[in-house]
């Protein structure tokens, strides 16, 4: 996994255990979005989501700081990198990502994968 912070933010890291909110944006090396919180971006890509939308879904999602499951390995290696405030980019390679079985039937197998993420102590203003 390669990553590269690009905006610090406190230079606070979370407490293990302590929620902290996710906003992300995930492209294939194409460049291509194929998920995303922001909302503006979805629309902008062309992958806006009315029923995410209606369902108030396009914001960051809540983690729990140090938890190892429910998302991909490079996924979780990246955020452990970040402070609160912390935007970085995440080269995911295949591996790391959702390997040979893909994601379903929107990453295919063996796809690297970048993410742009937001560290956030709480949800913005919407």
């Amino acid at each position: 996994m390669q990553y590269t912070i690009y905006q610090k933010g406190k230079g606070i890291k979370p407490a293990v255990g302590s929620t902290v909110y996710v906003h992300y944006a995930g492209f294939f090396e194409s460049g291509e979005l194929f998920d995303s919180s922001y909302e503006d971006l979805s629309k902008a890509f062309g992958k806006f989501n009315q029923q995410k939308a209606d369902a108030k879904a396009y914001v960051p999602f809540p983690f729990q700081y140090g938890n190892k499951t429910g998302l991909i390995p490079g996924f979780l290696e990246g955020l452990e990198k970040m402070s609160i405030g912390d935007k970085a980019v995440l080269f995911i390679p295949s591996h790391l990502g959702y390997g040979e079985a893909g994601a379903g039937g929107v990453i295919p197998p063996n796809t690297n994968l970048i993410f742009e993420l937001e560290l956030l102590e709480n949800i913005p203003n919407q």
